[in-house]
């Protein structure tokens, strides 16, 4: 099927209500590796938080989670 209509998103600033979740839900899956966790030597909330490496690392354990039996917990 071929559409002759152009689509179009339209981009719309987020506003103030953003809030970062809190620290127990901040890379769920990779808090519960605690070896994996260990290992990245972050020292505190904030470098956790702000790590592109934990971040990762959660979506690859997620990833793994829900391709072993498709069903997150």
């Amino acid at each position: 099927m071929k559409l002759n209509k152009r689509i179009v998103t339209k981009i719309i600033p987020c506003g103030s209500d953003f809030f970062i979740a809190e620290n127990q839900h901040q890379k769920y899956y990779l808090q519960k590796n605690y070896r994996l966790c260990e290992s990245l030597t972050l020292r505190s909330t904030e470098q956790f938080v702000d790590s592109d490496v934990a971040c990762k690392l959660n979506g690859y354990i997620l990833e793994s989670v829900l391709s072993n039996d498709g069903v997150v917990v």
